[in-house]
C-alpha cells in the first residue's frame, strides 16, 4: 500500500513537472494559439511584415515574390524612383484573419516618403488583401496604393518654400 502511494505520488509529480515544462517552453517560444493550431495567422504576420519591410527599403523585387502571381508585373511597374523618392516609415493597421478556414486577411498600411527634390513629404495608402490558397500556409498579396506622388514635385512648391525661408531670415 505505500508503494502504492508512492508511485502515484512519483507520476503525479512526474506529470506536473512535465506539464508545468511544456507549459514553460511555450510561453517562451511565442503564443499559445490552440484554435490555430496550424500557424495560418503567425505565418501572415511573418510575411506582410516582411512584404512592409521590403517596400519601407524600396526593395520591390524583393516584395514582389509576395505579389500575387497575375499582379506581379504590374507591380514591379509601379513604385516611386528611389532617385527622386525616400521611404522613412510605415504604419501597419490591425491583421486580423477574416474567416474561419483562415483564408483571406486586409490589412492597410501607410508609408512615409518624402521628395529629393522639394523636401516634402508624402503619405501612400496601401490596402493589402492577403489570401492563402489549398492547403498550403503561403500567402499571396492583392494590393492596391491610394494617392502616390507625382514622378516631378511641383516647382512652384519649392521656390515658395525656399522664399519663405529667405524671408525668415
Amino acid at each position: 500500500m505505500i508503494r502504492t502511494r508512492r508511485r502515484w505520488k512519483s507520476t503525479a509529480l512526474s506529470v506536473l513537472a512535465a506539464t508545468v515544462c511544456a507549459a514553460s517552453l511555450g510561453c517562451a517560444f511565442g503564443e499559445f494559439r490552440p484554435d490555430d493550431p496550424l500557424n495560418r495567422q503567425y505565418s501572415l504576420e511573418r510575411v506582410q511584415r516582411e512584404y512592409s519591410y521590403q517596400i519601407r527599403w524600396s526593395n520591390f523585387k524583393k516584395a514582389a515574390q509576395f505579389v500575387e502571381p497575375k499582379q506581379r508585373a504590374a507591380f514591379m511597374d509601379w513604385g516611386p524612383d528611389p532617385k527622386k523618392f525616400r521611404f522613412t516609415d510605415y504604419l501597419i493597421g490591425d491583421l486580423v484573419v477574416e474567416d474561419e478556414e483562415k483564408r483571406h486577411s486586409t490589412v492597410e498600411v501607410t508609408y512615409t516618403l518624402y521628395s529629393l527634390f522639394a523636401l516634402v513629404e508624402y503619405e501612400i495608402h496601401e490596402t493589402q488583401v492577403w489570401t492563402r490558397k489549398g492547403r498550403g500556409n503561403y500567402w499571396f498579396v492583392e494590393t492596391s496604393f491610394v494617392e502616390m506622388p507625382e514622378d516631378e514635385p511641383d516647382a512652384t512648391e519649392g521656390d515658395a518654400d525656399a522664399a519663405a525661408s529667405t524671408a525668415m531670415n
